[in-house]
């Protein structure tokens, strides 16, 4: 049959003893106290991107109406991910190819 090696031995030995529940617990508790921290006593959001994404998904104000954007359906007219463009690190989708020459400030 063979040499069975080092059976019983690392995670199997722990599968169903006392230490796996109370650190599986531990991680649990971990996440419950930052969820509620955070929806507590995080920092707010005052910038809708903040992040200086070009997706259309940061185009909705913070607290969005029903329908997501207020008035009508914005138009798309570029890549989501047009990152680095006409000397610009951030294009918005919604902005058209014809205003993004004229914000060039330093033309090349």
């Amino acid at each position: 049959m063979g040499w069975m090696g080092r059976v019983g031995y690392g995670w199997k030995r722990c599968s169903g003893r006392a230490a796996c529940p109370p650190l599986s617990a531990l991680g649990g508790m971990l996440f419950i106290i930052n969820f509620f921290y955070s929806a507590f006593k995080g920092r707010r959001v005052t910038n809708p991107n903040p992040r200086q994404a070009a997706t259309l998904e940061w185009t909705t104000p913070i607290h969005p109406p029903h329908g997501n954007w207020p008035g009508e359906i914005p138009e798309v007219h570029r890549w989501p991910y047009d990152y680095s463009k006409d000397g610009r690190d951030c294009i918005p989708q919604t902005e058209p190819p014809e205003l993004s020459h004229k914000l060039v400030k330093n033309p090349a």
